[in-house]
């Protein structure tokens, strides 16, 4: 199935499947995707490079750049490009937002070329902006969007844990050890994950202690796949090619295809460690400083069990932690009950953007509460709200699960509910589809029965924040 005609921005970039017909398993960088985004942009919509396009018009934002809450950098990324969808999912209060932008306006872009850039529909009634105007309601009674003190301590006590696990990997030179700080670097993820998203906070670098950089993952995840998932455009469906052959470009080698996906994905936290730290010397200007977050590890490991063991212990704990992350967050998009570019047309394309997450992501049938969000789903637990609000906090989600339940049934949209079991085979079928089967879509099979403590079912508050959510605002 091609893109459909009146939503050509969904098509890919240039750079993102050359590495499939070269059979290389590394894919363009999020670096190179943001720049061809721009090249796109600036082609396709004339948006200049130095200005921002959003709903159509175009807007001069370096005056205030250092006063945007979310910091320079988000800024940086989305400057001379259509940054309506990052606008619209990183913002809750519409009316304040548009009220601010609109001190910078410069001018309407030309709207036959802008439709080029087209992605989704953002109708002031429709399924997302309804969802979002009731969510910042909600939100407002319940201390906004943000986290606080409560979600910060949790987070510094899970950062002392996988501290905890790497001194004991320094000590005892165990590789048992290691696996143990490597599974704990989940929660790692997870916590700089949560704060990534939003503006900037010490925590982010969390993220740092993992393979993965939160500078890098700001592009290739809350831009490029937060943005579009599931989509052409998104890095992240066309980054495990050729090797994962989920994807539609890649033929099927049937069940021989674990032969490759298992060895690839053991080895790929190393694989992107090992390009960052190439980047690093082959690209000076490209240095940040969290950059050597990982590097002291590796020093540390060495200077206590010795360069070989140290070696071992640093590759066993990186593989492990991006094994952990890799099985927590597959289920939620690369399965056959979510749909994604190169589905057999089962249904229409999903046009409003919220309608459309809803048919690419899942959440897990199960109540985690904050500390399991953390260290057992590395915070994909409720992910179709994190989709459509990724800025708001882990531990606020759960309070807008009815809402969301609410607006599905208003708009006739079905939310699917299944165990993480289910999930994950699906994902692990979906590997070895054949050339006959196509890309895998059935997103009516019967999940099975639901827990009845299901957070999806029942709604029920994660004991964690039962005593510690702030309380309602009396009216």
């Amino acid at each position: 199935m091609g893109v459909p005609k009146n939503l050509p921005g969904r098509a890919a970039l240039p750079s993102q499947r050359k590495h499939v017909w070269a059979l290389n398993p590394l894919p363009a960088s999020p670096e190179t995707w943001l720049k061809e985004r721009q090249q796109r942009d600036e082609k396709c919509a004339g948006v200049p490079p130095n200005l921002w396009l959003i709903h159509g018009k175009l807007y001069d934002l370096h005056k205030f750049m250092d006063r945007h809450p979310g910091g320079r950098e988000w800024l940086q990324f989305t400057m001379g490009m259509d940054c309506t969808v990052e606008f619209e999912t990183h913002h809750l209060d519409s009316d304040k937002v548009e009220s601010i932008l609109s001190k910078y306006y410069v001018r309407d872009a030309e709207l036959g070329k802008i439709a080029c850039v087209k992605t989704y529909t953002f109708e002031q009634n429709g399924f997302y902006r309804t969802f979002k105007r009731r969510a910042h309601a909600i939100l407002r009674e319940h201390g906004g969007a943000q986290g606080g003190r409560i979600m910060e301590m949790v987070s510094l006590l899970a950062i002392v844990i996988w501290m905890t696990s790497f001194a004991a990997t320094c000590i005892t030179g165990s590789p048992a050890v290691a696996t143990v700080a490597g599974v704990l670097l989940l929660a790692m993820f997870g916590v700089g994950h949560n704060y990534f998203h939003q503006r900037n906070h010490p925590l982010r670098y969390a993220m740092d202690l993992t393979f993965a950089g939160h500078h890098q993952w700001r592009i290739s995840h809350a831009i490029s796949h937060h943005g579009f998932p599931n989509l052409d455009l998104d890095i992240e469906l066309t980054q495990f090619e050729p090797l994962y052959t989920y994807i539609r470009s890649q033929r099927g080698y049937g069940r021989w295809i674990y032969f490759g996906v298992i060895p690839f994905l053991l080895i790929a936290g190393g694989m992107d460690i090992t390009r960052t730290w190439t980047d690093l010397l082959l690209k000076p200007t490209s240095f940040r400083w969290e950059q050597m977050i990982r590097i002291l590890q590796l020093v540390l490991l060495i200077m206590a069990q010795g360069p070989l063991l140290g070696l071992w212990l640093f590759f066993i704990m990186h593989t492990v932690g991006a094994l952990a992350l890799f099985i927590a967050s597959f289920p939620v998009h690369r399965t056959e009950y979510a749909w994604s570019d190169g589905c057999q047309p089962v249904e229409e394309d999903k046009e409003d953007f919220g309608e459309h997450v809803v048919s690419v992501a899942h959440d897990y049938a199960l109540d985690f509460g904050v500390f399991g969000q953390l260290f057992l789903a590395g915070s994909f637990s409720n992910h179709i709200i994190h989709h459509l609000l990724p800025t708001l906090d882990l531990s606020k989600q759960y309070l807008l699960l009815p809402l969301l339940d609410e607006v599905c049934a208003e708009f006739k949209v079905r939310r699917y509910k299944r165990y993480f079991s289910d999930l994950l085979l699906s994902t692990l079928s979906c590997f070895s589809r054949t050339p006959q089967e196509g890309l895998k879509y059935h997103p009516n099979r019967d999940p099975g029965k639901l827990p009845p403590h299901s957070n999806l079912s029942g709604h029920r508050t994660p004991p964690l924040l039962k005593e510690l959510s702030p309380k309602p605002k009396s009216s």
